[in-house]
């Protein structure tokens, strides 16, 4: 970074290209804020950047802010926030990621459709940051997880370059690397612009919640669920305390779209299959439907994870074990061999001790190492190396 820079000399360098009435300058936290209308003054924006020196952070709806040292350059995506393209025959929908999640699925709603996966509920923020977040939301076996139903993808990356994929097959346009951009949380580019495939709502939606009496047989049978029942919702929780709302303890939650007979069929498939490791809770729906308000976590403290069917077994002893320092936990998703573990609390250095190299990308030390290696190739100066800390950063450090 030149020793000369100044919020000052920022803010003069982007208003060639930005109106000065979307710039604005903090000297007490030392950051320039930028609010882009297009993609291209948010690649001018991170150009710049990329050019001195300087880091870029987006403005995050989930974290308080990061504070590097110095001066940096905060993108303010809110602007970004226009439907672009919709087209019911094909079920794709093309967005702008500074508009709210909470937002594209009331207006989804009003065309009969919605997202595959989404936050979790009353957790409304900017489309980037749903993407690039490490929450998983709600996803499960029929759809898959946030990342899957994204079929095209705009980003700006740490030199200040456009990345576009096509919505062509990718054997017509070579290989695809939207994927490690939406994993990277950040590291190798923000998105700006998304293609989703959406889904129609279904005309028969069911919720089925059971009492849970063997956690670990549970857990065993939850893949067999998975493949069989081909669920749209799965989930284990542990969250004890609460009988005032009518859910237990421990309890599983299975959530099946359809219609007709073929519906009544998979709710009794459901039952078979949890036979002698749970059974059918008559919870409330509308305590099943505000599931993540009763469940309280605090985001400051809850760990998140996503664990390999084999080594999830393992895992899951050693929270049971360490119950006393993990108040609560939800496993979710059965995708492709992968669960998504949340626990409440930090479950200590005993749990995250075991062999997990299966865990997924965001936990394991292999993945964290690789992860860090890419990311001093691919954005040497560290220009968006920090938006991931956007997600780990305690209440009071910005």
């Amino acid at each position: 970074m030149s020793v000369q820079i100044s919020g000052n000399r920022i803010r003069k360098e982007l208003g060639r290209h930005v109106p000065a009435h979307r710039i604005s300058v903090s000297e007490a936290f030392r950051h320039v804020v930028v609010h882009p209308d297009t993609v291209q003054e948010a690649s001018l924006a991170v150009t710049y950047a990329a050019r001195e020196g300087i880091p870029v952070l987006p403005l995050s709806k989930l974290a308080y802010p990061v504070s590097p040292k110095g001066w940096h350059i905060r993108l303010a995506l809110s602007r970004l926030s226009a439907i672009t393209d919709y087209s019911p025959e094909s079920g794709l929908v093309g967005v702008q990621t500074g508009g709210l999640t909470g937002d594209l699925v009331d207006w989804l709603l009003e065309k009969d459709c919605t997202l595959a996966a989404m936050p979790d509920p009353g957790h409304s923020v900017e489309l980037w940051e749903f993407l690039l977040s490490p929450f998983a939301g709600r996803f499960g076996p029929r759809f898959g997880c946030k990342w899957d139903q994204v079929v095209a993808l705009t980003a700006v990356l740490p030199s200040g370059r456009i990345f576009r994929n096509s919505l062509a097959p990718a054997r017509a346009t070579g290989p695809d690397f939207s994927r490690i951009i939406l994993m990277g949380q950040g590291r190798f580019g923000i998105p700006l612009e998304v293609y989703f495939k959406v889904k129609r709502v279904p005309s028969r939606r069911v919720l089925m919640a059971f009492t849970v009496t063997d956690i670990a047989g549970m857990v065993e049978r939850a893949w067999a669920l998975a493949r069989d029942v081909d669920p749209t919702y799965l989930e284990i929780g542990l969250n004890p305390g609460h009988e005032e709302h009518g859910l237990p303890d421990c309890f599983a939650l299975v959530e099946l779209w359809g219609e007709g007979k073929k519906l009544a069929v998979r709710r009794e498939l459901v039952r078979k299959h949890l036979d002698g490791v749970a059974t059918p809770a008559d919870a409330p729906y509308e305590t099943l439907l505000g599931l993540d308000d009763i469940y309280g976590f605090d985001r400051r403290k809850c760990r998140h994870m996503f664990a390999h069917k084999d080594g999830a077994p393992a895992f899951l002893e050693m929270l049971l074990k360490n119950c006393n320092e993990v108040s609560q936990f939800r496993l979710r998703g059965f995708v492709d061999n992968q669960v998504c573990v949340t626990t409440g609390d930090d479950p200590g250095q005993s749990c995250w001790a075991l062999d997990m190299s299966g865990r997924g990308v965001y936990d394991s030390p292999d993945g964290e190492i690789l992860l860090r290696k890419v990311a001093d190739e691919l954005d040497p100066q560290g220009i968006l190396g920090r938006v991931p800390e956007l997600w780990t950063q305690e209440v009071g450090n910005g």
